[in-house]
């Protein structure tokens, strides 16, 4: 067959790649099962479309094989350790776009990322899609490591997917394979920022999140030094709120989030913008993540405790991730409300983006274009009020005005950030009712956004 003799002449050509590859990624892959790695016994259940090629093979410098998954059809591979594990690597080549591979196992909260590899996948949660390849290129888009860490030691893993374009070499890397899961890197053995390390012996799981359970704010950190600070509202099983980061040289970033709980399981996103605003002082990359926690309880105290996980499309970005532990501090204290804010003159404002008027009357339309939430704002142009404690609606609220001179402000103070903060308001500018800008601005009770409008 043509796909068999391009399959054996790229094996032949990427062969003196093994060796070097599989030190690199420390990888020596199994693929065949049953089989017995370090006391312990793997078998696999096939289901749908799972067969096994004639060997293992290499491609972007990874071996994998000879269990080739979703060759024509859709598929679904599970594979049983006889002693529960963690950590496990599992490495996969020949991958083709249009492809992809969800990973599940039977106990606790999974986190899932790439290690090692470059020709990387793009990753949404536990799934990871092959990226689409380059020009000219037909046979295997993306080969990587990826590595299951759960909250609890486990003793199967699914993988499943589509299927197609010829399939998928995959393989179990030998050394990750190990009884040894006291010392497994779970997002449970991390100390949060009060010096408590949690471990198995003292932690009480919630098999079901209660409403408002989450609400509050969180303090927490990780094995880097980077400090970060949640303020969370839960409403049923969603929650929004904001994200504060404060790396190590002392640069900081501040995300607003969003997400949703299932069961024991907490997980969110940065919204767009992103950030909401950053002051770093090196040469930080900021990259999107996909955040996944389980909440326990130690001593009567509420912890998060999870994994960070890039999901940003950039180079620079693929395959970074950190655990991370929160305790809870406080209930939600003024996250409805800004009654206590920091005064205007106090708080830091953040200029946003510049625009330049074609003549002085202008018109700002302000309005809330998501749900209602209870948003109360106040406009400042040049620190005058122009718009005092007014209550954010669907409906657009129009302010006419005469521009001055020169360079001029407008800065969007929050004074109660409703039920899903931060603070957020759409915002159009017209002149001669046609539209000369459009953007959000968002506050919290310590910062606020605002607008350059320069005039002649």
């Amino acid at each position: 067959m043509m796909y068999n003799r391009i399959i054996i002449l790229l094996s032949s050509l990427l062969f003196f790649c093994q060796t070097m590859a599989q030190n690199n990624c420390n990888c020596n892959p199994v693929g065949a099962f049953p089989a017995i790695i370090n006391g312990i016994t793997l078998t696999g259940t096939p289901t749908g479309d799972v067969s096994a090629y004639y060997s293992a093979a290499v491609y972007c410098d990874l071996e994998a094989g000879p269990a080739l998954l979703g060759r024509n059809k859709a598929f679904s591979y599970t594979i049983t350790f006889s002693t529960p594990v963690n950590n496990v690597e599992y490495v996969l080549n020949w991958s083709e776009f249009g492809e992809s591979f969800t990973f599940d196992v039977n106990k606790g909260i999974l986190t899932a990322k790439q290690i090692c590899g470059n020709c990387p996948y793009t990753q949404t949660k536990n799934t990871f899609i092959p990226e689409k390849q380059s020009s000219g290129s037909y046979y295997g888009a993306s080969a990587g490591i990826i590595k299951l860490s759960s909250t609890q030691p486990y003793t199967s893993v699914t993988i499943s997917g589509p299927g197609g374009q010829n399939g998928t070499l995959m393989g179990i890397c030998i050394n990750s394979i190990s009884t040894d899961v006291k010392s497994a890197e779970t997002a449970i053995s991390l100390a949060c920022n009060d010096n408590s390390p949690l471990t198995e012996s003292f932690i009480s799981t919630f098999s079901e999140i209660k409403n408002d359970t989450i609400s509050g704010k969180w303090t927490g950190s990780n094995t880097k030094g980077t400090q970060s600070e949640l303020e969370i509202v839960q409403e049923g099983s969603k929650i929004k709120g904001f994200e504060n980061i404060r790396f190590s040289d002392g640069s900081e970033a501040l995300y607003s989030i969003s997400g949703s709980i299932d069961g024991e399981k907490v997980e969110w996103t940065e919204d767009d913008p992103f950030p909401f605003e950053a002051n770093l002082v090196n040469d930080i990359i900021l990259c999107k993540t996909y955040n996944v926690f389980s909440l326990t309880s130690k001593n009567g105290r509420l912890y998060l405790t999870g994994t960070h996980t890039s999901i940003d499309k950039r180079a620079e970005c693929h395959g970074i991730s950190g655990d991370y532990c929160y305790v809870k501090k406080t209930a939600p204290v003024n996250i409805t409300t800004a009654n206590n804010a920091v005064p205007i003159q106090e708080r830091k404002v953040v200029p946003v983006a510049n625009l330049k008027l074609p003549e002085k009357k202008f018109t700002i339309v302000i309005w809330d274009d998501h749900k209602e939430d209870g948003d109360i704002v106040t406009l400042f142009l040049n620190g005058k009020a122009i718009l005092e404690n007014y209550t954010l609606e669907n409906a657009p609220k129009e302010i006419t005005l005469v521009c001055p001179d020169g360079e001029n402000e407008l800065v969007m103070q929050a004074e109660s950030m409703g039920t899903s903060p931060p603070n957020t308001a759409a915002i159009k500018i017209l002149c001669k009712d046609k539209t000369i800008k459009r953007l959000v601005l968002k506050s919290t009770d310590k910062t606020s956004q605002s607008l350059i409008i320069k005039s002649n």
